[in-house]
């Protein structure tokens, strides 16, 4: 009557028995069996008190507190291995969880050293823009005064090509000459020399 008390105020260890034993299938609808859904803990005891000798009952009773003892040995064990792997995945959180702080952390920083790189960047390149804008002058003048220097030396240049006999060498450098000052007619430093 003990063991019948016990499963009976224990509907958990009939599904605990069932989950420890995976490959024992209980026999449906029989109140008889205890690993079956529709045990009945009464009907057990009376059948058992009525069919067996004392000493059954006293050894029926030794096999069920051992397969308890054995039942709640094994629930220990997967309550203190389920503890454990609680406990690993808190500290695998708690690790993730300062990893990602100090991503967040990396990633905050990297962002203010983009703004500090693109801030440099702009300055920088406004500061080159007037500096190109002033090369870029400077290269165009320069170049003008090379084609330039051409008019200046055109007088010496005439004179040699006369002396040393070629004529036609004069007349392509007087037209060349003509072609820049006729391009240049517009500055007012020119305009005295046509």
């Amino acid at each position: 009557e003990k063991v019948g008390q016990l499963v009976a105020k224990k509907p958990s260890l009939r599904s605990a028995v069932r989950k420890l034993t995976p490959g024992v299938q209980p026999v449906p609808s029989n109140p008889y069996d205890i690993n079956s859904a529709d045990f009945d803990a009464d009907l057990f005891v009376a059948k058992l008190v009525g069919e067996a000798s004392l000493s059954q009952l006293m050894a029926q009773e030794g096999e069920i507190v051992r397969q308890i003892q054995g039942l709640d040995s094994d629930m220990q064990t997967l309550v203190y291995e389920n503890y454990n792997k609680f406990i690993a995945a808190t500290e695998t959180i708690r690790k993730m969880r300062v990893d990602f702080r100090s991503m967040e952390d990396e990633m905050e920083q990297l962002a203010s050293s983009m703004s500090s790189i693109t801030t440099f960047s702009s300055q920088i390149s406004d500061k080159l823009r007037t500096r190109r804008q002033d090369v870029a002058r400077l290269s165009s003048a320069h170049s003008t005064l090379q084609k330039l220097q051409f008019v200046l030396e055109l007088p010496n240049k005439l004179t040699e090509s006369i002396q040393e006999g070629h004529p036609a060498q004069a007349v392509e450098d007087w037209l060349r000459a003509e072609r820049a000052l006729t391009h240049y007619k517009d500055m007012a430093s020119f305009a005295g020399i046509q």
